[in-house]
């Protein structure tokens, strides 16, 4: 028991090493229009009881480490992060793959799910996707495909905590590799996971494109990838309202689909939930919003 504890204390210091190593980055290279909502809630002085300062950790003083690497600087492997608790409850320990911000003009609540919280087909093949560390994400891991015909990606998310009677859009956040095929194009689908089947939702399917427009020409068409700060790009999946804050709304789901190709070189760091005022279309409503409205 007392092993355990030992190790579950080494750990947390991993653990709290890696999470202002992943403030510290964010400042840096974060896209100017967001902050993030966790940087100021770090208890700085636990940092300076770790055992490496920042400058010193494999010369990488403005990006974050892996959870593998800031674990075994401390002694740890992935696969030994499991405790027993009272000798019989297994416990298994999993870094977090979401984030909050805020929108720095408007103080709306934004939201990133990482890769790892995603929904991807064949994710778990290694022969289809590798999981590896990228110095320009803010995440332990990022998705590399290496070779599938079906691309299926989803994200769930519980609009209870979005803020409330605002309208969200949802991004997949993106790099295309050096070595690359068959990354064009996909469907894009948004439902209230009450409300619609996926037969349902791609009725209402629409077309994104995965590269940005030619240089030196702009566009505002929705469904075209934009660059971001830091290396990556975007495409807008869809848009939906959230009416109130009490999960009323239940659940969306967002979905890209494509199975036309094999594709090789799409590398995927999450899915971002923002608010927005620019949308071409109405905004997806839940039929529990539209029915309350009609009945009250």
């Amino acid at each position: 028991m007392s092993k355990n504890y030992d190790n579950w204390e080494r750990l947390v210091a991993a653990v709290l090493l890696r999470e202002k190593l992943r403030q510290l980055a964010m400042v840096e290279s974060r896209d100017a229009s967001t902050i993030s909502s966790r940087s100021s809630s770090f208890n700085s002085s636990l940092f300076h009881d770790l055992y490496f300062p920042v400058h010193n950790i494999n010369g990488r003083r403005h990006h974050q480490l892996s959870f593998d690497e800031a674990a075994a600087m401390n002694g740890f492997r992935r696969d030994s992060f499991r405790f027993m608790d009272n000798g019989d409850q297994e416990t298994t320990f999993r870094p977090a793959e979401q984030n909050f911000s805020f929108d720095e003009k408007t103080g709306k609540k934004c939201y990133m799910m990482g890769a790892r919280d995603l929904n991807i087909s064949h994710g778990k093949s290694s022969q289809n996707w590798k999981w590896r560390f990228d110095a320009d994400s803010r995440f332990a891991e990022v998705a590399e495909l290496d070779s599938v015909w079906r691309l299926d990606i989803r994200a769930k998310i519980r609009t209870k905590i979005l803020q409330p009677r605002n309208v969200y859009a949802a991004y997949l956040v993106f790099k295309i590799g050096e070595r690359s095929e068959g990354i064009e194009s996909a469907k894009a689908m948004i439902r209230f996971v009450h409300d619609e089947s996926d037969e349902e939702a791609a009725k209402r399917a629409q077309v994104v494109h995965f590269h940005p427009a030619p240089k030196g020409t702009t566009t505002t068409k929705r469904g075209v990838a934009v660059e971001r700060v830091g290396g990556w790009m975007e495409v807008e999946i869809g848009n939906f309202y959230i009416s109130k804050g009490d999960g009323g709304d239940g659940e969306v789901e967002v979905r890209l689909l494509d199975i036309r190709r094999r594709k090789i070189g799409l590398i995927v760091e999450g899915v971002e939930f923002r608010p927005t005022d620019r949308y071409s279309e109405t905004p997806l409503i839940s039929k529990q919003f539209l029915l309350t409205k009609v009945l009250g």
